[in-house]
């Protein structure tokens, strides 16, 4: 990804050093909602409505490559409260049932108590502390999406929402091809056919047709690639390449069985859906989101990626 788009939130820790945070943002009703905020902009919009972040001009802005955000006005327009424990130095997050706690410099966040990693630990930058909203949006059962041509982020929440449960039999490709091109069509495909291995398990996926998935093959060409991988906001494994892959991010809503490349250098396997700035890198071939989800466990996982031996010894003896 050109640019790392962690959400973070960001208010001033001495205003919430009192007993109670103010509760005039507070929407009674939160089944339909939508915030837009603009980089470098103190006014959002919420469900049409203009309005000032902070009385204190607050805006979003990107620092080192991250996005900060106003937690507090955030947070209760999404009908959740925030609480600060200075001796701690924890942040507790609640709205309806759920709670989530974070504490300053640990990427370890517990949403109801279950622990849930965060790709940035939350740390004080003047006085203020920065949190990761994308967690936090989407715990809430808000979706989350950043556009950076317009370099705005809206978080939305509607009744008309059902969960999302990926079909992925409708993935596959269709059969109303010519028949002249079937066996080009298969040819074809076992080129982009890569391998993921987990523990006794190896999937078999496509490489998508991306400058980032052909520097991927060109990489498991040269050797097979391990990465080590957590589990990051219950729909995603994540895991750090190693090194810089090019990018040609956009807008995508992803499904179980989708491999991304995600801030140029970390690859990403979806076993729930999410909306983001991805480069697409392959898809795992039919797997069903239920068998996906056993097969990487919950927790820290390590995946291998190779290429078809046979093909690679070819490619060296031409």
């Amino acid at each position: 990804m050109k640019k790392l788009f962690i959400f973070f939130l960001a208010f001033a820790l001495t205003a919430l050093s009192s007993t109670g945070c103010s509760a005039q943002n507070i929407q009674e009703n939160t089944e339909d909602i939508k915030i837009i905020l603009t980089i470098n902009k103190p006014t959002m919009i919420v469900n049409d409505e203009e309005r000032s972040i902070d009385n204190d001009g607050t805006v979003p802005i990107i620092v080192n490559d991250r996005t900060l955000l106003p937690v507090r006005a955030v947070v209760e327009t999404m009908g959740g409260k925030v609480e600060w424990n200075g001796d701690s130095r924890t942040v507790t997050l609640t709205k309806n049932e759920d709670t989530i706690e974070l504490t300053i410099d640990s990427e370890i966040a517990l949403l109801n108590g279950e622990e849930k990693y965060l790709d940035t630990a939350p740390t004080i930058i003047n006085d203020r502390t920065m949190l990761p909203i994308r967690l936090i949006a989407e715990s809430f059962g808000f979706n989350v999406e950043w556009y950076e041509q317009t370099q705005e982020i809206t978080i939305s929440q509607s009744s008309s929402d059902e969960p999302n449960t990926p079909d992925l039999e409708q993935t596959s490709t269709s059969t109303d091809m010519p028949a002249s091109d079937e066996n080009l069509t298969e040819e074809n495909n076992m080129e982009n056919t890569f391998f993921i291995t987990i523990g006794d398990k190896t999937l078999t996926a496509t490489l998508s047709d991306t400058v980032g998935a052909a520097a991927l093959k060109d990489m498991l060409l040269e050797e097979q690639i391990t990465i080590d991988m957590r589990d990051y906001g219950g729909f995603e494994k994540v895991g750090a390449l190693g090194q810089n892959l090019p990018a040609n991010d956009t807008q995508t809503t992803t499904q179980a069985g989708d491999i991304v490349l995600y801030q140029g250098n970390q690859i990403v396997i979806f076993y729930g859906s999410n909306s983001w700035s991805y480069t697409r890198l392959g898809n795992i071939n039919n797997i069903t989101q239920a068998e996906l989800k056993e097969i990487l466990g919950n927790g820290s996982v390590t995946i291998t990626l190779s290429i078809d031996q046979n093909s690679d010894n070819e490619k060296g003896s031409e």
